[in-house]
Protein backbone atom coordinates (compact mmCIF):
# COMPACT_ATOMS: atom_id res chain seq x y z
CA UNK A 1 0.00 0.00 0.00
CA UNK A 2 1.56 3.81 -0.93
CA UNK A 3 1.33 6.01 1.71
CA UNK A 4 1.66 9.48 2.07
CA UNK A 5 4.86 8.97 4.18
CA UNK A 6 6.29 6.56 1.79
CA UNK A 7 5.04 6.37 -1.09
CA UNK A 8 7.06 4.04 -2.86
CA UNK A 9 5.50 0.42 -2.76
CA UNK A 10 6.91 -2.09 0.26
CA UNK A 11 9.27 -4.90 -1.58
CA UNK A 12 6.27 -7.47 -1.21
CA UNK A 13 3.69 -5.03 -3.56
CA UNK A 14 3.77 -5.24 -7.37
CA UNK A 15 3.46 -1.14 -8.73
CA UNK A 16 1.29 -3.10 -11.69
CA UNK A 17 -1.05 -4.28 -9.17
CA UNK A 18 -4.47 -2.13 -9.58
CA UNK A 19 -5.38 -0.39 -6.77
CA UNK A 20 -9.04 -0.51 -5.78
CA UNK A 21 -11.27 2.52 -4.79
CA UNK A 22 -11.25 2.08 -0.90
CA UNK A 23 -6.84 2.06 -1.36
CA UNK A 24 -7.09 5.28 -2.59
CA UNK A 25 -9.40 6.89 -0.44
CA UNK A 26 -7.50 5.40 2.74
CA UNK A 27 -4.40 7.49 1.13
CA UNK A 28 -6.47 10.57 0.63
CA UNK A 29 -8.38 10.00 4.28
CA UNK A 30 -5.27 11.90 6.19
CA UNK A 31 -5.65 15.06 3.99
CA UNK A 32 -8.73 15.14 2.97
CA UNK A 33 -9.98 17.46 5.26
CA UNK A 34 -6.72 18.70 6.95
CA UNK A 35 -5.34 20.33 3.28
CA UNK A 36 -8.01 19.82 0.83
CA UNK A 37 -6.14 21.99 -1.93
CA UNK A 38 -3.78 18.85 -1.58
CA UNK A 39 -5.68 16.21 -1.14
CA UNK A 40 -7.50 17.88 -4.42
CA UNK A 41 -4.72 18.01 -6.53
CA UNK A 42 -3.21 14.17 -5.48
CA UNK A 43 -6.04 13.15 -6.59
CA UNK A 44 -6.49 14.71 -10.39
CA UNK A 45 -3.16 13.26 -9.96
CA UNK A 46 -4.05 9.87 -9.35
CA UNK A 47 -6.83 10.04 -11.64
CA UNK A 48 -4.57 11.15 -14.55
CA UNK A 49 -2.24 8.38 -13.93
CA UNK A 50 -4.93 5.53 -13.96
CA UNK A 51 -6.95 6.84 -16.95
CA UNK A 52 -3.14 6.57 -18.72
CA UNK A 53 -2.97 3.22 -17.22
CA UNK A 54 -6.40 2.39 -18.44
CA UNK A 55 -5.72 3.72 -22.11
CA UNK A 56 -3.01 1.34 -22.34
CA UNK A 57 -4.85 -1.22 -21.06
CA UNK A 58 -2.73 -1.61 -17.18
CA UNK A 59 -6.19 -1.75 -16.18
CA UNK A 60 -9.99 -2.15 -16.47
CA UNK A 61 -11.10 0.86 -14.67
CA UNK A 62 -10.32 3.63 -12.85
CA UNK A 63 -11.02 3.48 -9.63
CA UNK A 64 -9.98 7.31 -8.51
CA UNK A 65 -13.39 8.38 -10.52
CA UNK A 66 -15.06 6.79 -7.32
CA UNK A 67 -12.78 7.84 -4.21
CA UNK A 68 -14.79 10.57 -3.35
CA UNK A 69 -17.91 9.08 -2.34
CA UNK A 70 -16.47 7.29 0.12
CA UNK A 71 -15.03 10.59 1.61
CA UNK A 72 -16.22 13.13 3.57
CA UNK A 73 -17.41 16.01 2.11
CA UNK A 74 -14.99 18.79 2.34
CA UNK A 75 -15.67 22.33 2.86
CA UNK A 76 -16.35 24.75 -0.27
CA UNK A 77 -13.08 26.85 -0.98
CA UNK A 78 -15.81 29.73 -0.49
CA UNK A 79 -15.81 28.23 2.89
CA UNK A 80 -12.38 28.05 3.58
CA UNK A 81 -11.41 31.54 2.77
CA UNK A 82 -10.62 34.07 5.58
CA UNK A 83 -10.51 37.70 4.59
CA UNK A 84 -9.05 40.29 6.41
CA UNK A 85 -11.48 42.64 8.25
CA UNK A 86 -11.78 45.76 6.43
CA UNK A 87 -11.17 49.66 8.24
CA UNK A 88 -14.31 50.92 9.42
CA UNK A 89 -15.79 53.94 6.57
CA UNK A 90 -15.25 56.25 10.06
CA UNK A 91 -11.71 55.75 10.12
CA UNK A 92 -10.71 55.72 6.25
CA UNK A 93 -10.50 59.91 6.57
CA UNK A 94 -7.56 59.81 8.86
CA UNK A 95 -5.47 56.88 7.60
CA UNK A 96 -5.68 57.58 3.63
CA UNK A 97 -4.52 61.24 4.75
CA UNK A 98 -1.50 59.34 6.73
CA UNK A 99 -1.22 57.20 3.72
CA UNK A 100 -0.77 60.01 0.96
CA UNK A 101 1.43 62.06 3.36
CA UNK A 102 4.07 59.15 3.20
CA UNK A 103 6.39 59.27 0.42
CA UNK A 104 8.34 55.45 0.59
CA UNK A 105 7.04 53.46 -2.48
CA UNK A 106 5.43 50.59 -0.62
CA UNK A 107 3.01 53.23 0.24
CA UNK A 108 2.02 53.98 -3.09
CA UNK A 109 1.71 51.11 -4.56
Amino acid sequence: MFSVESPTPKSDESLGRVKSTADFARLLKPLWLTKPETASRVRQRCERVMTWCLAHEFAATNPVSAVTALLPKQKSKRDRVVNFPSVPWRDLPPIATHLFARTDLSARI
